[in-house]
């Protein structure tokens, strides 16, 4: 518009200039009239060119506005209008909202308790309606101030009492509902208002995302005493489950050792494996060694005996040597050790 009025001026300076000329006699001032016609003409003709010429960045359309009445929107790009058109931009890109620190939401819980929710939603303006949010509610930061922050607070701020959430719940398993919750609130609020929020855009996602919920002090603690006492547990399931294979390994290792020590005491023999596959599927052998079945439980003298001299006649038992003068080794237990032997030998 200031474009305008100078070209306006310049027009009116050109003029005079041109009805001077026409009306001295002085030839100086004629010329002189003529002169400031044509400067000023061509620079009154250049103020007015660029007077209508309007641009619209990418990532916004721009509303026509003639003398305070909208008109349809423009695309981005170089547009010429009249002179006394201005084009007011209105931002079509992904939009973020978050409130948090001083302008955290405080929301009531069930029980009375009231939770602060740190949260962030992500919206943009559909460009075909921008002429109509134009008309009806202004400028982006109206836009913003009047419809999309009051929405969002509204509904975060009812999600955890309309849910009937407690302040441990709203901070722990239901920050999720809380988020769909506001999603389907606010996305209500604003959509009459050509407002979409990020999910309603293909491929981009959630829009509302809950990024905290602080319960106070007080609850904190108890979650926090909660969970460590959840860990201990499991980590006490493990421990058991650890447990009990080693028991199995344990029963296991025994029931080899006493089937090798059978063995030993009463001589095996060799029977067909009954796990073995014939098709050749399988790692088992073809037949197992068992003890006999004439070695019942009991083991043979020879063998206690031969038990007994390998276990009490380690070297870490000081080269003891038993002499057993009955099966039962009640004999004599002789040190064969260099401290032991005599000057006699």
């Amino acid at each position: 518009m200031t474009l305008l009025i100078v070209a306006v001026l310049l027009a009116l300076v050109a003029i005079f200039g041109l009805v001077g000329s026409f009306v001295t006699n002085d030839e100086d001032l004629k010329v002189g009239g003529k002169g400031l016609f044509a400067v000023c003409g061509i620079l009154a003709i250049i103020a007015l060119g660029f007077s209508s010429y309007n641009r619209v960045d990418e990532g916004h359309v721009g509303i026509p506005v003639t003398f305070g009445q909208a008109g349809a929107s423009v695309e981005p790009g170089a547009h010429w209008l009249a002179p006394w058109t201005s084009v007011v931009e209105m931002d079509t890109r992904l939009q973020e909202t978050t409130f948090s620190g001083d302008t955290v939401i405080r929301a009531r819980a069930v029980g009375g308790g009231e939770v602060l929710i740190d949260t962030t939603v992500q919206w943009k303006l559909d460009p075909s309606a921008a002429p109509d949010v134009y008309r009806q509610v202004g400028d982006m930061d109206t836009l913003r101030a009047r419809v999309v922050n009051p929405a969002i607070r509204e509904c975060v701020r009812n999600a955890p009492f309309e849910l009937n959430l407690t302040p441990e719940e709203a901070a722990t398993s239901g920050r999720v509902a809380i988020a769909e919750f506001s999603y389907d609130c606010i996305s209500e609020d604003v959509s009459t208002n050509g407002v979409q929020l990020r999910s309603n855009l293909e491929g981009e996602g959630d829009g509302v995302k809950i990024r905290n919920v602080d319960p106070g002090e007080a609850v904190r603690a108890a979650i926090e005493a909660k969970t460590v006492a959840e860990q201990q547990l499991q980590q006490r399931a493990v421990d058991l489950e650890a447990a009990e294979v080693q028991a199995q390994i344990d029963a296991v290792n025994a029931s080899a050792i006493n089937d090798a020590e059978r063995i030993i005491a009463c001589g095996s023999e060799e029977i067909a494996n009954p796990d073995y596959d014939s098709e050749g599927n399988g790692d088992e052998p073809r037949t197992l060694i068992v003890p006999s079945d004439e070695c019942g439980e009991q083991f043979s003298p020879e063998y206690l005996q031969w038990l007994w001299i390998t276990t009490f006649g380690a070297p870490e038992n000081g080269d003891q040597i038993i002499v057993c003068e009955t099966g039962t080794c009640d004999g004599l237990i002789l040190n064969a050790s260099p401290q032991a032997a005599t000057e006699g030998g």
